[in-house]
């Protein structure tokens, strides 16, 4: 019908999935599921988690960074502050590292993987951003879970994507881990020097 999407979603149930009130669908079978390519010049990334750096904390612990979370269109969503959820901007900027998921591995495909991202949305837009408690990886994994992909918990969708991610190039590389050992050289040099 004229009234759907592409994904034969009719209007009425794309504003109740906006709002958080539609139920997630159960799994069916795999459906072709084109996504768009990855764009990294724009920071589109379709159905990925993505990572970037959270300077200076980054600089002083490269495994620290700020995480999001990109819909099927590749807009990422991130929870950057209390009742606070970005769409398509990404809180610290560019995306370094990032893992895409299969449309085929997510409940309801691309579908349900957006409708568990608006769910994420709409309940993190009510909550107080606490940095150790309630936080950026929290709201991933809230969207990872609400798309049947397990129950990652705190550390899950960061495990996700710097176990079975990629950067986005070698620079990216670079630059999270080069200002790193700088500053670990740098130190290493004064310890060594008032001995």
């Amino acid at each position: 019908s004229s009234l759907q999407d592409p994904h034969g979603v009719a209007p009425h149930e794309r504003a109740r999935m906006r709002t958080g009130a539609m139920a997630l669908p159960s799994y069916a079978p795999a459906q072709a599921t084109m996504l768009p390519e990855v764009d990294t010049g724009r920071n589109r990334f379709p159905m990925a988690v993505v990572w970037g750096t959270l300077q200076p904390c980054t600089c002083c612990c490269p495994c620290v960074g700020h995480m999001g979370v990109a819909d099927s269109q590749g807009k990422v969503h991130d929870f950057a502050g209390p009742y606070c959820v970005n769409v398509d901007r990404f809180m610290v900027g560019n995306v370094l590292r990032y893992v895409q998921l299969a449309p085929e591995d997510v409940e309801g495909g691309a579908v349900g993987w957006d409708a568990a991202l608006g769910r994420a949305d709409v309940e993190y837009r009510g909550k107080i951003h606490n940095i150790v408690c309630d936080n950026c990886h929290h709201h991933a994994a809230r969207a990872l879970r609400l798309a049947g992909y397990g129950n990652p918990g705190l550390l899950g969708a960061w495990c996700l994507c710097f176990g079975q991610g990629k950067w986005v190039s070698a620079m990216a590389c670079v630059q999270v881990f080069g200002p790193a050992l700088v500053l670990y050289a740098a130190i290493a040099i004064i310890v060594l020097a008032t001995r």
